[in-house]
């Protein structure tokens, strides 16, 4: 029986049938139609098994699907029909990397920088090649390989710098931060980020009078909103806490200063909730600071009064929970014990570990202050907590400490050293006049 290989008509017309199921499988994909794009290149492989093109558009139709491992698969039968293509290699390193599989996709990204790629693939490869460096608190190489993007012409530099500046601020070197902040800046003077961006850079320096100057240049070319208005506010106040911590005999009134910028903006019309929030929350802290207690519980509680614009808000709830941590604070140095109890038995349910840990012991704490018949209860269940944390995460410091004290609080002395002994030496010295304190109280009462 004759085949195609016999009579080149019919191979050609073989070839041009499997064409024409490829571009229609190029169609589907460029419709969105991503599982028929899968089934189209399947019949265009099973034509032809070399036709790596069929491969590596199944690859990415199986990406946009979140198949990964069937994606995985695909690119590697192009890898292994064109072992010579950078960007085959690339593809597959990509499908590794959505996996969590560092180690292969940083094999198979090294493999398509040394056979080489498109300029277009190569930008995203340094980017990757940065990332995993990142990831692997590689910094030196994370930063060689976010450099090397400049190297490609025409590449679109911006999400590189950002990365290298956040590196740089990560590892204590806000100088060279500065540097690429100030490059992103000029190329776009009129973007109030970049400002904000540099103004970081320089604060972290500590030079309050250059941090000052880097907003006044944002006044000056950037179309401000109320948000970009209320930002410039809140930095004003960092640079009045920076000058505050360089003159400490003029903190009062340097916080005074940043307390009235603040009252100010909260009489900004259509101020977001969540700047609001911050406000307070931030003025709480100064007047804590200041020992103002009752001004901090009043700008706390008005704090928790923000309600969201929009139904329930993670980021304005977080900010709630951070004026419940203030008032708890506050509210036991006033002897308002019943108000802590409340304001801790809230912070239990915190998604945020470290105000849950708080919670947890300061409920007890207060429930103990003020005589309750509970309080033994609380503190049983504030153990039991901690204990469960500490054996899901055996070196989480603050649950320790927060056992210690706990255990010290019921006069369990013993149980209390024991753990605290293994603590670091600054916590463990501060932790065992604690528990002498303890002692010393019980004594007195005896």
């Amino acid at each position: 029986m004759a085949t195609t290989s016999e009579f080149p008509e019919n191979r050609q017309v073989f070839r041009s049938e499997t064409e024409e199921l490829f571009t229609n499988a190029q169609a589907l994909f460029a419709g969105g139609q991503f599982d028929a794009t899968v089934d189209a290149c399947e019949k265009v492989i099973a034509r032809n098994r070399r036709y790596t093109e069929a491969c590596v558009l199944a690859g990415e139709a199986c990406m946009l699907l979140a198949k990964i491992p069937e994606a995985e698969g695909y690119f590697q039968q192009a890898v292994n029909l064109e072992p010579k293509n950078g960007e085959r290699y690339f593809d597959l390193g990509n499908s590794q990397f959505a996996q969590g599989d560092v180690d292969g996709a940083h094999q198979n990204y090294a493999m398509a920088d040394r056979l080489g790629c498109s300029d277009e693939i190569r930008v995203k490869l340094y980017y990757l090649l940065g990332m995993i460096g990142e990831s692997l608190s590689e910094f030196e190489t994370a930063l060689a390989q976010y450099e090397r993007i400049e190297s490609v012409p025409g590449a679109n530099l911006e999400e590189s710098l950002l990365r290298r500046i956040y590196i740089y601020v990560e590892t204590g070197d806000p100088q060279n931060a500065e540097r690429l902040a100030v490059r992103l800046k000029r190329k776009n003077p009129d973007q109030f980020k970049y400002y904000q961006l540099l103004f970081q850079t320089v604060l972290q320096q500590e030079d309050a009078g250059r941090a000052e100057g880097v907003l006044l240049q944002a006044e000056q070319h950037c179309t401000l909103d109320v948000n970009t208005q209320a930002d410039i506010v809140f930095d004003r106040v960092w640079i009045d806490c920076l000058r505050a911590q360089q003159e400490p005999d003029q903190l009062e009134q340097y916080y005074d200063t940043a307390m009235g910028r603040l009252q100010e903006l909260l009489h900004t019309e259509d101020l977001p909730t969540e700047t609001r929030c911050q406000a307070y929350i931030i003025m709480a802290q100064m007047d804590c600071k200041l020992e103002r207690v009752k001004d901090a519980i009043a700008c706390a509680l008005s704090a928790c009064e923000c309600d969201p614009d929009d139904g329930p808000d993670e980021t304005l709830k977080a900010m709630v929970e951070q004026a419940w941590v203030i008032l708890v604070e506050c509210c036991l140095l006033t002897g308002e014990f019943e108000q802590a109890q409340q304001f801790a038995a809230q912070l239990k349910a915190s998604g945020n570990f470290i105000y849950q840990d708080h919670g947890y012991y300061s409920e007890a704490f207060a429930a103990k202050k003020r005589g309750d018949p509970e309080a033994g209860k609380l503190y049983h269940e504030a153990i039991a907590f901690f204990k469960k944390c500490l054996e899901e995460e055996p070196d989480d410091s603050i649950a320790a400490t927060y056992l210690v004290k706990a255990y010290a609080d019921v006069g369990e002395y013993e149980k209390a050293r024991a753990l605290g002994k293994g603590l670091p030496a600054d916590a463990w010295a501060v932790l065992q006049g604690y528990i002498q304190q303890m002692t010393e109280t019980v004594a007195m009462d005896s």
